[in-house]
């Protein structure tokens, strides 16, 4: 008895079987590339990641050259309030000396029979008047002197103990306000202080940087 032949494939059966045939090879392909996609993919997160935080450490650092940089135009202010006051004392001190010269003029033309008292009077009252500005700028200056000096010191004091100076930033907000003991008591984890803010902003607290002046 003669075993059947099986019929002939048709077009369709033949391009059924080879496009399985295609697919399972893609498939096998794509299983042996999965491992390297995978470490791939975690290589770029961490890269990723490592950008974010250069970013945000960047912005902290902006932040703090921006406190700088105002400190030093407050200064460059206070320096021509100063220069100012030195050229202001320079013309008070010509006016003096102008008046000394007047006043010793009048005294030598001064003679009973020619009385010019009246214009001796009025230099003398014209150098009590500059003496007692001198008197006002000097204290005016001090003043001044002593209220930049507070300035100075309470800025740079951190805002919560008031005692220690200010070496931390914080981050994202970039506030440099705290001391090194203050700035790592308020990122401990615990309880208590589970969502540290920054005491000038409010704003959440991922990390903090140290900056040395």
């Amino acid at each position: 008895m003669r075993a059947s032949t099986p019929p002939p494939l048709t077009d369709a059966e033949r391009e059924t079987l080879t496009l399985s045939a295609s697919v399972e090879a893609l498939l096998v392909s794509l299983s042996n590339a999965l491992p390297s996609v995978r470490a791939s993919e975690a290589s770029l997160t961490a890269t990723l990641q490592r950008v974010a935080d250069l970013e945000t450490h960047g912005h902290a650092l902006e932040e703090a050259l921006r406190e700088r940089e105002s400190e030093a135009a407050t200064l460059r202010e206070k320096a021509r309030e100063t220069d100012e006051l030195r050229e202001t004392n320079a013309t008070l001190r010509e006016r003096v000396k102008e008046l000394s010269e007047r006043l010793e003029t009048c005294s030598v033309y001064y003679r009973p029979e020619r009385t010019f008292f009246g214009t001796v009077r009025q230099c003398e009252q014209a150098l009590e008047s500059l003496d007692t500005g001198r008197a006002l700028v000097s204290l005016w200056k001090e003043e001044l002197e002593r209220e930049r000096q507070k300035e100075r010191e309470d800025n740079a004091l951190c805002v919560i103990c008031c005692e220690r100076r200010k070496s931390v930033a914080l981050i994202p907000c970039g506030h440099l306000c705290l001391c090194e003991t203050d700035g790592r008591t308020l990122l401990e984890e615990g309880p208590g202080n589970a969502d540290p803010r920054c005491p000038v902003c409010r704003e959440p607290i991922t990390s903090s940087v140290r900056v040395f002046f």
